[in-house]
């Protein structure tokens, strides 16, 4: 009676995993993305490229601007010096 009782146990826990593995690979791989999710799948794709892009560009503006930034500084550096080189000239002729 006892081993009859092992066995059906047995055969019972084994019906259960098999019906649970199953269940899971029915499950698991009938479903598919809804229509909604593969809209929202597609919108933050657009999303990040428009960001992508956005990013892009703001990088070459901050190329742009920093070129212009040189430039000017420069710029700066060449006025200061003809500056004090006029100084430097206006202070020997008044010594003249």
């Amino acid at each position: 009676m006892r081993r009859c009782l092992g066995k059906t146990m047995k055969n019972h826990r084994l019906g259960f995993l098999a019906v649970a593995m199953s269940l899971f690979v029915a499950v698991g791989c009938s479903m598919g993305p809804s229509q909604k999710e593969l809209d929202a799948l597609e919108a933050s794709r657009q999303a990040m490229t428009s960001s992508e892009a956005k990013v892009a560009a703001k990088k070459a503006e901050k190329a742009s601007l920093e070129r212009k930034l040189g430039d000017r500084k420069a710029e700066k550096r060449a006025l200061t010096e003809k500056k004090a080189e006029t100084r430097a000239n206006m202070a020997e002729a008044d010594t003249q």
